[in-house]
């Protein structure tokens, strides 16, 4: 069996909390550009891959792989069908900003294929999203999470993040309510990874006071025990299943 992972990196603009590799543009073309060079690397790894062997998981990660046109995906899977026996019953997933994206994307993604969904959204409080430069107001997340819904994706993640300036428990648990109502299946709760000497957009985030120790066990506690309480699982590692 055979597992698929493809690194996506632009995204429209920078998240100043982020730690991923990514590539920040505005050129739109530039994603079709790369998907030239990914498939030159297709072909070379696939020489060393048995062409029998099923894939049966695919994932799609960045930056934002929701930067891609869904021309960019229809081709993106061609280009992975044409060289892998991909199997029916394939757990294939993607990342999602719901900040810029299109249902005709979703309808693309889901041709070629995929079924599983993440959506970044990392806290709703507007103060906090000011403070880490990322607007994206509910209304955004919900009208994708009813997109993917609509279209069939079987398993719904919301990404959350807990250590951001100006988060209290109060507005955690609003942004928890909120979230909520979307019912997604997974939940993937993760500490703020302060890591500033690699990423010098984090030094922004510290000028605006980050929280204590004892505010971030307050926030996981928070998480945790909500989360538990309506029937999701702690599976470990920051993650929650329904």
């Amino acid at each position: 069996e055979t597992s698929l992972y493809f690194h996506l990196p632009f995204c429209w603009s920078l998240c100043w909390y982020c730690g991923c590799t990514n590539v920040i543009t505005a050129d739109q073309s530039a994603s079709a550009k790369y998907l030239g060079y990914l498939e030159k690397e297709l072909e070379m790894m696939g020489r060393f891959l048995h062409p029998d062997r099923p894939v049966v998981q695919m994932h799609l990660g960045g930056g934002s792989p929701s930067f891609l046109t869904a021309a960019d995906f229809r081709r993106l899977g061609r280009m992975i069908r044409s060289r892998f026996k991909v199997a029916p019953d394939a757990e294939a997933g993607v990342e999602i900003d719901p900040r810029r994206t299109t249902r005709e994307q979703f309808v693309a993604l889901r041709e070629i294929g995929f079924n599983r969904a993440s959506i970044g959204v990392q806290d709703n409080n507007p103060a906090v999203q000011k403070a880490v430069h990322r607007l994206q107001p509910f209304e955004q997340t919900a009208q994708v999470a009813g997109w993917l819904r609509e279209l069939g994706f079987q398993s719904l993640n919301i990404d959350l993040i807990y250590g951001f300036p100006l988060q209290t428990p109060e507005t955690f648990n609003q942004t928890l309510d909120e979230v909520l109502t979307l019912q997604p299946d997974r939940f993937a709760i993760f500490n703020y990874a302060h890591v500033p000497w690699m990423k010098p957009a984090q030094k922004i985030v510290e000028r605006q006071g980050l929280p204590s120790a004892e505010t971030k066990l307050q926030l996981l506690k928070l998480a945790i025990e909500k989360l538990t309480a309506v029937g999701y699982v702690y599976v470990g590692m920051d993650h929650f299943a329904r």
